[in-house]
């Protein structure tokens, strides 16, 4: 079955109920209305995904046939858009007002609670200026910051959403065999991270993605030993280690997966150490998923394997995060994370260890190496948080060697 047959079959989202969920927090919270200018929790409630909007919404629910203090403004661009999209997520009960940001300014303004009601503003999304901004529009309102409020109903994830995440994984599986076998079949001449990275890249858009997930990471060699390393020319070479961190795109959802692939055994024993390390942790922290939880448990299970190989300082990052709308939500992974896994959630585990030119690692690589080689390993699965485990969304083999 095709990509595109694939999505048609999806189930849709309806946001609907969503807003009924905000609406009763915001009760508990004490706020009269939110003033949501973060794009994706509006998309998340009401299905738009252009690029400007602000959506203000009472706690009071006066009915799908009254507007009742709600509002969704937006500018001349999405004028049909805006409609179509929120009629067809089930959206009804807001007035959609287009035009200019004084235009919209002015409609909000009119719909806004008058003092002393509480309006709640996006404490992590709004800037300084714009917190001014809108204090002296609302100055008949007492505003207020609210913590994420939207984006803790986005933790967990409905079927419809775990649903569009499997086709944007399975996508991103497929792309990756392509990947696999253009990089055998260019073993000798060799092919750029660059050119690779494209090569993904466009793979994952015939396959049925809407745009990649993130900025694709394709780093060889020396580039491997930084994280986050953008492609460069370098050309691939055989017996090397390959950091390849990419995911796809369906109807705004996303997927993220980590593969270290190499042309053959690696070319020193530190490699085929960092490999094996990696590896292990990366499934010491699968195993200790469930509902329940702590975040920093499941990090810790990763961290103690690589601590014990003695390259703690070289896990550079945190084990895992949620992902959906945002390719970095909430679950957060790591140490210091306070976050407990819930039923539902869609999470990564992708431990990594990463080595400099001044790491010494002669005691496991031997007199290969002289202690002198810069490399890296993650291995990345994203999977869906379960009541006794997880199911992974992520499908494609761990198997590194070419």
């Amino acid at each position: 079955m095709s990509s595109i047959t694939e999505l048609s079959a999806l189930p849709s989202i309806d946001t609907g109920s969503r807003i009924e969920r905000l609406r009763d927090k915001l009760s508990e919270a004490g706020y009269d209305a939110i003033l949501i200018t973060s794009l994706t929790n509006i998309r998340y409630l009401t299905g738009f995904s252009g690029s400007a909007a602000m959506l203000l919404l009472s706690a009071e629910n006066s009915g799908v046939d009254s507007i009742g203090g709600n509002i969704f403004c937006t500018d001349g661009r999405y004028k049909l858009q805006a409609s179509q999209e929120l009629e067809s997520h089930g959206v009804g009960g807001i007035e959609i007002v287009v035009g200019g940001i004084a235009e919209q300014m002015d409609a909000l303004l009119k719909c806004a609670p008058k003092k002393p009601k509480k309006v709640a503003l996006e404490a992590s999304q709004v800037s300084w200026e714009q917190q001014r901004r809108f204090a002296k529009r609302f100055s008949g309102c007492k505003l207020v910051p609210s913590q994420d409020i939207v984006a803790q109903l986005r933790i967990v994830k409905d079927q419809s959403e775990i649903e569009h995440m499997r086709l944007a994984a399975q996508i991103a599986d497929t792309a990756l065999a392509d990947i696999k076998k253009l990089l055998i079949d260019t073993a000798e001449k060799g092919i750029s991270e660059i050119d690779l990275a494209i090569e993904l890249d466009f793979s994952m858009r015939r396959g049925g993605s809407q745009m990649t997930a993130f900025d694709t990471i394709v780093a060889s060699g020396e580039n491997a030993a930084k994280p986050h390393a953008r492609p460069t020319k370098r050309i691939i070479r055989p017996a090397e280690l390959v950091i390849i961190d990419f995911g796809a795109v369906v109807d705004g959802y996303r997927s993220d997966m980590t593969r270290t692939l190499c042309l053959g055994e690696p070319n020193t024993k530190m490699a085929k150490k960092v490999l094996e390390i990696v590896s292990m942790s990366q499934l010491a922290g699968l195993a200790a998923i469930a509902a329940g939880e702590a975040a920093s448990t499941i990090d810790a299970a990763c961290r103690d394997i690589i601590d014990q190989a003695g390259w703690g300082e070289n896990f550079l990052h945190g084990t895992g995060h949620g992902v959906g709308l945002d390719i970095h939500e909430q679950p957060f992974i790591g140490k210091t994370s306070k976050d407990i896994l819930q039923e539902g959630s869609v999470v990564t585990v992708e431990p990594g260890v990463y080595l400099d030119s001044t790491d010494d690692g002669s005691d496991i690589a031997g007199s290969d190496t002289d202690g002198i080689y810069s490399c890296g390993a993650r291995i990345e699965d994203m999977v869906v948080v379960t009541k006794k485990g997880y199911i992974s969304l992520t499908s494609a083999p761990r198997d590194v060697l070419l």
